[in-house]
């Protein structure tokens, strides 16, 4: 993954006046799918975000695009958790949890155009379907939980409650600082510098780190594995 990261990389870097540069801003909305491998508890979750940034698109030859970008990406979600214990007194446990990761996105992908027109006035219009690796920086974190305990006994029912806030402090033992990934999707350039772009996001490793021995909260035993659509607008503002 490395290898493939430093390759485009350098790719980006070496492109020269033969071809078209391209400089534009996006932005848009994730989809966000989170699934909890490994715990001890049944859970519910729904998630999305939004994100922002800059690309950049080189052209060596007809039909063939290298690009990069820089995104602020956020990921949050909800997370619905449940457990009973039954026997003379019945104790039934819900946690629910918000959290909010924001990340520096550098995708990175090699995209193949189908020339749509090429007409008198105006650039091309293409379809483009790419793929390529991706590096996610977690800049910033927070999150709160709320406890809600039930205990049915003697024909008598007792509530709990309790709720915490965490800072990106509290979370630094939970959450990866970096994640790999890849992304593949599909994208239709207008000839005047407008660009519709749908995409998934893979990531090559789990959101949390596997070894949760410093945390103490049950409610993040798990894998926390996560895949995102993203959909976006563009506009290219520097075309040579």
């Amino acid at each position: 993954m490395k290898k493939v990261i430093a390759l485009v990389a350098v790719t980006l870097m070496a492109a020269t006046s033969f071809g078209q540069h391209e400089i534009g801003a996006k932005a848009g909305y994730n989809y966000l799918m989170t699934n909890y491998e490994g715990s001890e508890t049944e859970f519910e979750t729904n998630g999305g975000g939004y994100h922002l940034g800059a690309y950049y698109s080189y052209t060596p030859m007809d039909n063939l695009f290298l690009a990069g970008e820089l995104l602020i990406s956020s990921r949050r979600w909800n997370a619905i958790s449940s457990s009973t214990t039954e026997s003379s007194i019945t104790t039934k446990q819900e946690t629910y949890s918000f959290y909010s990761n924001h990340y520096l996105d550098i995708p990175m992908s090699i995209k193949y155009g189908l020339n749509m027109r090429k007409g008198r006035y105006g650039d091309s219009k293409y379809l483009l379907f790419y793929a390529g690796p991706s590096v996610h920086l977690l800049m910033g974190s927070n999150g709160s939980v709320q406890r809600t305990t039930r205990v049915d006994a003697h024909d008598q029912t007792t509530v709990l409650q309790e709720e915490e806030s965490y800072k990106s402090e509290d979370l630094k033992d939970y959450f990866r600082p970096v994640q790999l990934g890849l992304n593949a999707g599909i994208s239709y350039r207008f000839g005047f510098g407008l660009t519709l772009d749908a995409r998934y996001q893979a990531f090559a490793m789990p959101s949390n780190k596997v070894d949760l021995d410093d945390v103490a909260n049950s409610e993040w035993d798990g894998v926390v594995k996560q895949g995102m659509f993203m959909f976006s607008v563009g506009y290219s503002f520097l075309r040579d």
